[in-house]
This record gives structure tokens, C-alpha cells and sequence, in this order.
């Protein structure tokens, strides 16, 4: 990266990003962001005790956490909350402001796809149309805001560590690195493991390793170091290998949240039941506000199994107009395709999530890239009408900042 692209960047896109992410983010730092509310900053408490299970049980949080042999476990892979470990260490755990965090991780990942994007030889304004549509017209800017939670805090941190490999597959591919910063976003959230097939084509094509092999080698160990990492940590806690999700109280959750219990109950974690309802809201369902039965002017809250990928991100469409090297194009796809797959049988389709469906940022950091190669790909019409999404999806988010989530 150079110092005059460094400028160009800063020039013609941060102030937008910075200025956004600053006013959501510094705003929800001062009005409710503190370590209460996300449950990885009791699990970093408890690695500075030198111990997994939590200290105590936090109130604010009901059926997030497991009870297992008289002692309170939070399920959730461990990444995030070895991030704030050295944060909860210095200011301790009810002083963080977990924004002021989420706005460095935010401000990485769009730097790191910024570069990954020059490297697909896209133009500035191209750079900046697909920036714009990552960060401010998918699912990617709610997760920001609600960062507090350990949910939209864990795919956050995903998002970056998913995005960082790429990168690094695709620059000096050191595979090691790659595999470490795979693992992370694993260790994070458990579908980006199947980002994988991706980045093995970006390490196997990228001309500056001539012995491939051991240059795999190097990934495969790190991924293999973090998957037995995270096997390690669950039976440790649980006698199983397994996440511990099925053992967690959504009864506690209370009102309509208590579903999850009852679909757990019957159908376990992963089922075939599950993909009919999954794969009408990542695909059909629109915007979706709710009224007062009875009044047309009384708004009562916005759906909380949110609205599809297609109808909330439009622009994503361009993606399947992605052309280049071949082997690069399938290796996206078939990572994608994995990834979404997995996530439809999985008995949560992201819920609580407004005008997105949040698993898809899972695979998002590949897709964008299909997305970026369609618009570099398509006639100056039919970028127009890209943009022309990219501008509706911005502003369906900007409106559903703005209506109160009930």
C-alpha cells in the first residue's frame, strides 16, 4: 500500500465511514455501552482467574449462559472474549466501553477489504460503491451497533478475522498467518471455518510461494491447532466436544424468545425442519414493520426474524455476474454455498435482527468479492442500476436506525 493510494482512501471514502461509524457508535458508547451487557466480558474476567466458568451470573442476560455441575459457563466460542482480555485487565469489566472497540475493528475491516479490493484492480469510484454497500447497506452496520451484545460482538470480530485472511492469502500469503487469522474467525463464529475452500485457492494460486505445498501445510496446521483448540475448550466445560448450545435455558429468554427452547426440544440444533423457515427469511421475506392492531398510525415494533438478504442487500445480485480466473470464482462459490447451506438447518435464523439476516455475514466477506467483480463485470447501465441498490439498501437501513426497536 502506498502512501499515495493511502490518500486517495482517506480522501474520497473515510469521511463517510468514519463519520458514520462515529455517530452510531460514540452515541451508543454514551448512552448504554458498558460491560454488563456483553457476556464476553465475563468470560475475559474469568481467563484473567485463570478459570472458564464465569464468576458470577449476570442478571442482565438471561439464557445466554450454561449451568453445568454447579458452575455458570458462557457457550460461545472463546475469540472475542481473549480479545478483551487485556481491556477487561486494564479498566476492568463494568468500565469497558465495548464501542470504542467495535469502532477500531470496524475501521480494520474496512481498511483490510479496501485492500483486498485494490488488488482486484477495481476502480476508486467501483472501491468506494462496494465499500459503501458492505459497511452501510447490509447486516454489517446493525452488528456494529448492536456490538454491546455478545452475538453482534462475536460476528464482528468474525467479519475482520475472515477478511484479514483473505488479505493475507491473497498479498504475501503466509499461510500460517492465514490459517491463524481463519482460526480466530472460527474461534469467533464456528461457519466461517467454512471459508476455507476460498482461501486454500488464494494461498495455491498466489505467485509468491513456489513450494505449495508446504505453504498449505502451514494453513492446514493452523487451522487444525484452532479447531482442537476449540474442541478442547468444550469438553473441558461439558464432557462433550459440542458447543454446550443445547444445554443453554431459552425459556429464560421469556415472551416470543422461547421458541428456541421448544424447536431445540423437539428437532435438537441442526435439522431439516428448520430450512423451509430459514430459507423464506434469508430469500423472500421483505420489510416487515408491524401496527397496533386496530390503527394504521401505530407503529408496534419492526419483525425480529428480519428481512431477507435479497430484499434488504439487492445489490448482492451483481454477484452472479462475477467473471475472472476460475478456479478464483468457484472457490468463492463454493465456500458461500457451504456456509449458507449449513446455516439453513441450524435451528436460529439470527433472531433478534432487524432488516438483515445476520448469519449471512458469515459469508459475506467472500460474496462481497463477487459482488465487486460483477460491477467490474457489467456495462455502465447496469452499474447505475447496482448503485441504484446500493443507495435503497443504505437508506432501508438509515430508516430502521431510526424506528425503535420494540
Amino acid at each position: 500500500m502506498n502512501l499515495e493510494n493511502s490518500r486517495k482512501f482517506l480522501q474520497n471514502y473515510s469521511w463517510l465511514i468514519i463519520s458514520l461509524f462515529l455517530l452510531t457508535g460514540v452515541f451508543q458508547t454514551f448512552n448504554k455501552s458498558n460491560g454488563s451487557t456483553n457476556l464476553y466480558t465475563y468470560q475475559a474476567e474469568a481467563f484473567l482467574h485463570g478459570d472458564f466458568a464465569i464468576q458470577e451470573k449476570p442478571n442482565k442476560l438471561p439464557g445466554e449462559t450454561i449451568e453445568y455441575h454447579g458452575r455458570i459457563y458462557s457457550p460461545f466460542p472463546p475469540f472475542p472474549a481473549i480479545l478483551l482480555t487485556p481491556f477487561v485487565a486494564i479498566v476492568g469489566r463494568q468500565d469497558l466501553k465495548i464501542y470504542w472497540i467495535s469502532i477500531v475493528l470496524a475501521a480494520a475491516t474496512t481498511w483490510s477489504l479496501y485492500r483486498i479490493l485494490l488488488k482486484l484492480e477495481l476502480d476508486r469510484t467501483t472501491i468506494n460503491w462496494i465499500l459503501s454497500g458492505f459497511v452501510l447497506g447490509t447486516g454489517y452496520w446493525q452488528i456494529f451497533r448492536g456490538s454491546e451484545w455478545v452475538w453482534m460482538f462475536a460476528q464482528l470480530t468474525a467479519v475482520l478475522f475472515s477478511i484479514l485472511a483473505i488479505y493475507e492469502s491473497m498479498h504475501k500469503g503466509r499461510s500460517w498467518l492465514a490459517g491463524l487469522f481463519l482460526g480466530a474467525a472460527f474461534l469467533s463464529r464456528q461457519l466461517s471455518i467454512f471459508l476455507t475452500p476460498f482461501v486454500l485457492v488464494l494461498l495455491w494460486k498466489n505467485e509468491l510461494k513456489k513450494d505449495r505445498a508446504v505453504n498449505l501445510a502451514g494453513f492446514i496446521a493452523a487451522i487444525g491447532f484452532s479447531i482442537a483448540l476449540y474442541l478442547g475448550f468444550n469438553y473441558y466445560r461439558f464432557d462433550t466436544f459440542g458447543s454446550g448450545y443445547e444445554l443453554m435455558n431459552y425459556a429464560a429468554f421469556g415472551g416470543p424468545g422461547n421458541f428456541l427452547g421448544e424447536r431445540v426440544n423437539q428437532f435438537g440444533i441442526f435439522d431439516p425442519a428448520y430450512f423451509l423457515f430459514n430459507a423464506y427469511h434469508m430469500f423472500i421475506q421483505g420489510y416487515h414493520i408491524d401496527f397496533t392492531s386496530g390503527t394504521l398510525l401505530e407503529y408496534s415494533g419492526l419483525s425480529r426474524f428480519g428481512v431477507s438478504l435479497l430484499a434488504a442487500s439487492p445489490f448482492i445480485i451483481a454477484a452472479f455476474r462475477a467473471r475472472g480466473r476460475k478456479l478464483f470464482i468457484w472457490g468463492a462459490w463454493v465456500s458461500v454455498t457451504i456456509t449458507l447451506i449449513t446455516a439453513l438447518f441450524y435451528h436460529n435464523n439470527g433472531y433478534i435482527q432487524y432488516n438483515t439476516q445476520r448469519f449471512s455475514l458469515d459469508f459475506l466477506p467472500v460474496l462481497i468479492l463477487l459482488v465487486a467483480l460483477g460491477f467490474k463485470n457489467s456495462s455502465e447501465d447496469l452499474r447505475a442500476y447496482w448503485k441504484g441498490m446500493i443507495v435503497y439498501a443504505i437508506l432501508l437501513n438509515v430508516l430502521t436506525n431510526f424506528l425503535p426497536a420494540v
